[in-house]
C-alpha cells in the first residue's frame, strides 16, 4: 500500500498570490513579457528595446505593477552598465513606479 502525499501547505497569503492576475489587458501583459525577454539580454539595444515595451505596456494599464517595477530595473541597468541615463532621469522616471 502507498501512502498518498498531502501535497503543499499553502497560507492563505500565499493561496492570494498564487491566484492574483496581474493585469486583465492581455495586451499589456504581452508587451511585459517581451520587455522581460529583451531585458535579460543584457544588451544596449535590447535593453532600449525593453523601456519601450515597459511604457508601452504601461499606457495600456496604469496600474500594472509589474511592468512598472520592470521599468524601473530597466533603467536602473541603462544608467549604472551604460552610462545610457543621468541618475536624476532615472530617479524622475522611476518615480511612478514607487506610488
Amino acid at each position: 500500500m502507498s501512502a498518498k502525499c498531502p501535497g503543499p501547505i499553502q497560507t492563505p497569503d500565499e493561496r492570494e498570490r498564487i491566484e492574483k492576475v496581474p493585469t486583465q489587458n492581455l495586451k499589456a501583459y504581452n508587451l511585459y513579457l517581451a520587455g522581460r525577454q529583451n531585458q535579460y539580454q543584457r544588451k544596449l539595444e535590447s535593453l532600449q528595446l525593453a523601456r519601450q515595451l515597459f511604457e508601452e505596456s504601461i499606457s495600456l494599464d496604469p496600474e500594472f505593477a509589474k511592468a512598472y517595477s520592470a521599468l524601473s530595473d530597466t533603467l536602473i541597468i541603462l544608467s549604472a552598465n551604460f552610462k545610457a541615463l543621468d541618475a536624476d532621469t532615472v530617479l524622475e522616471q522611476s518615480q511612478p513606479a514607487a506610488r
